[in-house]
């Protein structure tokens, strides 16, 4: 959804585990677009893509131990050309850092990450 190929539900391929997943179900789906939408439009004004935005933000608003992130983020990637995207440092500033605390303090994500009848192996 924040890469912004995935649109609407109709937009997940068959047989795509997030097609099992509440957050994506059709009665959720839209509510939770509007945080989507609001965090591509700081990508926007950041200059950067909306995946870059989130790990930005996972970097740097982790609390820190001793100089070293709690939290380090790993994306995955499917081609060279999200890798070489994932791997552009972005570095926010405090305003657009408040700015994203903000948002995620208004817009609830409806619906949870996992069915609770599904059961994940790996």
């Amino acid at each position: 959804m924040l890469t912004g190929q995935i649109k609407s539900p109709d937009d997940i391929p068959e047989g795509d585990i997030r097609r099992e997943m509440p957050r994506f179900a059709p009665e959720n789906f839209h509510l939770n677009m509007e945080l989507v939408e609001r965090l591509q439009d700081v990508a926007r004004k950041s200059g950067c893509t909306s995946g870059q935005l989130a790990l930005a933000w996972v970097r740097q608003a982790g609390k820190s131990v001793k100089g070293h992130p709690q939290v380090i983020p790993i994306p995955g990637a499917t081609t060279a050309e999200r890798v070489n995207e994932n791997t552009k440092v972005v570095k926010l500033d405090k305003a657009t850092l408040a700015e994203i605390e903000k948002i995620l303090s208004e817009v609830k994500v409806v619906g949870t990450r996992y069915a609770l009848n599904h059961r994940i192996e790996g």
